[in-house]
Order: structure tokens, then C-alpha cells, then sequence
């Protein structure tokens, strides 16, 4: 069996793409975010839990999390780095999903006194917390890495932290204060989740690239 890297991730970009442009086009058109919540609109907004946009989402970050462990078992080296690695892309899938970040915005905003500006969901300082201790965890083996596959995982990661942490932290200073556009959230949402997926996305590219060795096409070896 043959797998394209460049037609997966032109594949899933475009999945990501069709979710934003639908969100966009139906939030839009409605007059309050309340609408959003109800059925049968709740399908597709890619800000609620129960929804096709959330279950991708959480779905790309399971591939990405699976062809991490694959990569894992077959490493001559830094296994250790890898199988964490492994780990945490399960975390982010399992968090896309049950929504694990939320339940710290009180705890968070209670210890920190917050009640506006970019922090407003606290959850953002915890996990950035988190993320730069995991960057340094992983520094030396970043540096191990193929130089085309350092680019990838950078570009991967960028565009994934600046939906995830960027814009959550814009859409919270937004929705936070007394003269709040809705309009004006709802696409920092959208291009929050877009920013998010695309980035798993890319990841996945990168990831198969690597495996593949650089060679146009990653060949699977299906055993007996």
C-alpha cells in the first residue's frame, strides 16, 4: 500500500477548510451565539464538544498520536522521546474531546482574581506552563532531528499553539468585555480551530515524510 504525504495533507487541509467555511457561513447568518448551542446548528460549530468539526479534530490528533507510537517501535534511538511524545498527542486527543483544559478556568481564575482580559480563560496559563517545560524536555531531541523534519514540526507547532493558546487567548480579552461583537468572536473561534487542525495536519505530513525517509512515497509493509 502507497500513501502520499502531500495528498494526505491536502486531503485533511481540506477537510479543515470545508468545517471553517461552514461554521463561518452558518454562525454568521444567525443573530446570537446562543443559537449556535441548539440543535440541530450544534453539529456544526466547531466550538461545541458534541460536534463533526470537535470529533475530526479529535480524530486527526488520534492519527497523529497512533503514527507517533508507530514511528516509537521502530526507532533505533530516542525511543524514550518518542513514546512521551506518543503519550501527550493521546492527551491533546482525549482533551479535544471531553474538554479536560476547561475545568481549570475557575480554579484558575479564583487563585489568579481574573475576570477579563486575554487570561479570562485561565486554563491558558497552566498549559503554557506545561508546554514550555515539555520544550525543554524535548530540546536535544528537536536538535536530533533531520533539519526537514525540524521545519515541519516548528511550522506544525506554531500553527497549532497560535490557535490553541493565541487566539484562545484573543477570543478571551473578546468575549470578556462589556461592548462584545459576537460576529467578531465567532470568527476568532473559527479561525482558532482552523489554525488547530491545520496543524495537526501538517504535523501528520511531517510525521509521514519522516518515516518515509524523504522519498516521494512512504511505503507500508503489510506482514502475515
Amino acid at each position: 500500500m502507497t500513501i502520499s504525504p502531500k495528498i494526505v495533507l491536502i486531503f485533511l487541509s481540506s477537510f479543515a477548510g470545508a468545517f471553517f467555511v461552514v461554521f463561518m457561513v452558518v454562525a454568521l447568518m444567525q443573530t446570537n451565539l446562543d443559537i449556535l448551542a441548539a440543535d440541530p446548528l450544534k453539529v456544526l460549530n466547531v466550538d461545541a464538544e458534541a460536534s463533526i468539526p470537535t470529533w475530526y479534530a479529535q480524530s486527526l490528533l488520534l492519527v497523529a498520536a497512533a503514527l507517533v507510537f508507530v514511528i516509537a517501535k521502530a526507532a533505533a534511538k530516542d525511543k524514550k522521546y518518542w513514546y512521551v511524545l506518543a503519550g501527550i498527542m493521546l492527551f491533546i486527543s482525549i482533551d479535544e474531546g471531553a474538554s479536560i483544559h476547561e475545568l481549570l478556568i475557575t480554579p484558575m481564575r479564583d487563585l489568579l482574581n481574573i475576570s477579563s482580559g486575554p487570561l479570562y480563560y485561565a486554563w491558558v496559563i497552566v498549559y503554557g506552563l506545561l508546554f514550555v517545560g515539555v520544550g525543554l524536555f524535548f530540546v536535544r531531541f528537536f536538535m536530533r532531528l533531520p533539519r526537514r523534519t525540524r521545519v515541519f514540526f516548528a511550522a506544525a507547532l506554531a500553527m497549532f499553539l497560535a490557535g490553541a493558546l493565541g487566539m484562545e487567548m484573543i477570543g478571551g480579552f473578546v468575549i470578556s468585555q462589556a461592548s462584545m461583537s459576537w460576529q467578531l468572536y465567532v470568527m476568532i473561534v473559527g479561525v482558532e480551530e482552523l489554525l488547530e487542525m491545520l496543524g495537526v495536519a501538517l504535523f501528520i505530513y511531517a510525521l509521514l515524510q519522516y518515516a518515509g525517509g524523504y522519498q516521494k512515497h512512504y511505503r507500508l509493509t503489510l506482514r502475515q
